[in-house]
């Protein structure tokens, strides 16, 4: 009798698992009772409750290892991505860092290129200044060679003529 109202109460309530227990009270009570055929009944009944929560309890455990797993996979994913944007922002600090210091490097020798331009643009005006003093040393050096070489003729002309002079009366010294 409080069987029966327990199976009506859980059928109305839809609890699976009251009403497994009571088909399997019902079963056990007729089973003693002799009403076999009432047990068998009510035997299935409860087996067929018991596999219902049974597939209800996998299909939960499924659903749960799903959500457990992609959960688990959202996570790697959400690491991975971290990683990457890590890695990212690293690389992306190297390349600005080599950028820099090539740009440093370009500045640096740019510098020293117009340095040096300086630098040879004095020395070349040094030695064009140079130029000048030597091509006028070496006018100055050809005037003072002609000015030589012509008073150089001229001795040449008077010793010329002294030696003909003193010659004649040598020769007369020396023929006497």
């Amino acid at each position: 009798l409080y069987a029966n109202k327990a199976l009506d109460i859980a059928e109305k309530e839809d609890q699976l698992k009251f009403l497994r227990d009571v088909y399997f009270l019902l079963f056990d009570i007729k089973q003693r009772k002799g009403n076999y055929a009432d047990a068998l009944l009510n035997y299935q009944k409860y087996v067929s409750a018991r596999d219902s929560l049974t597939s209800e309890e996998i299909r939960k455990m499924i659903a749960e290892l799903n959500i457990k797993y992609e959960t688990e996979k959202k996570e790697t994913e959400n690491n991975l991505l971290k990683r990457s944007k890590q890695i990212q922002f690293f690389l992306f600090l190297i390349l600005s860092g080599l950028i820099l210091v090539l740009l440093l490097i370009v500045i640096n020798r740019y510098r020293v290129k117009a340095r040096a331009n300086k630098k040879l643009k004095q020395m070349n005006e040094k030695i064009q200044e140079q130029h000048k003093e030597l091509e006028n040393l070496i006018a100055q050096l050809q005037q003072k060679e002609e000015i030589l070489l012509e008073a150089n003729a001229t001795k040449d002309k008077f010793f010329s003529i002294i030696a003909h002079d003193l010659k004649n009366p040598l020769q007369a010294i020396t023929l006497s």
